[in-house]
């Protein structure tokens, strides 16, 4: 994941920021406005996410 290769982890609501601004190679947004999350809803997955990871559940792609 981007915040263990880098030691800075992102903020919910700079998640949310960036999913809303991201743009395909064609221009068009990635995200449609219905498949955005709120930072409430992002808090949450990375705690998940950070609880399976730490569980051993969760592992990291290979490269």
């Amino acid at each position: 994941m981007k915040g263990e290769q880098s030691g800075v982890k992102s903020s919910p609501e700079n998640t949310v920021k960036r999913m809303r601004q991201q743009i395909d190679p064609t221009g068009r947004k990635l995200f449609q406005p219905f498949e955005c999350m709120t930072s409430s809803q992002i808090r949450s997955l990375f705690s998940r996410m950070s609880a399976f990871h730490n569980s051993g559940t969760l592992k990291p792609p290979s490269p």
